[in-house]
């Protein structure tokens, strides 16, 4: 499923599909850059919109390729601090509540 940012929630389901595919293919994503390359074909909305600066410009001189276009982990925080939930514990203890 594509990912637009929108919706804190969507974003585990995003990174567990793309985890799952990584373990199923692994020969093809050993590289962080390949995991991060098939994640972000996957985005969409305010959450490419994020990315679209650095990949509009990798091929311009002088570019310097931030550390989250190769570290999988890195990305993954990316995501995570930009689209994630803003309070993970207090909205799993609501959550736990509602039960």
């Amino acid at each position: 499923d594509l990912f637009d940012g929108s919706n804190p929630d969507k974003l585990k389901v995003y990174l567990i599909s793309c985890q799952m595919v990584f373990r199923a293919q692994r020969q093809n994503y050993a590289l962080g850059r390949k995991k991060i390359g098939y994640a972000l074909t996957f985005l969409k909305g305010t959450a490419l919109e994020f990315f679209e600066p650095y990949i509009l410009t990798e091929d311009d001189p002088g570019y310097v390729e931030p550390i989250f276009f190769t570290d999988w982990i890195g990305f993954k925080q990316i995501l995570l601090d930009n689209f994630g939930s803003t309070f993970p514990e207090e909205e799993a203890k609501m959550a736990l509540e509602k039960l």
